[in-house]
């Protein structure tokens, strides 16, 4: 089995520790590990946040 099916196999456990940057950092390193997309993960983050929560 290959690294990123590791990483997605494990994803959903990181998931589950709830809304943080932390979070969404670790399943980042685990599914893109291979990019550099760590600010552009954050930013979609912050946005998906903000609709949920109704701050448009």
């Amino acid at each position: 089995m290959d690294t990123l099916n590791i990483g997605l196999k494990k994803a959903h456990i990181l998931a589950k520790k709830g809304a943080t940057h932390e979070v969404v950092n670790s399943i980042t390193a685990k599914v893109n590990y291979a990019t550099k997309s760590y600010s552009n993960r954050r930013e979609a983050f912050e946005r998906t946040v903000k609709i949920f929560k109704g701050d448009q």
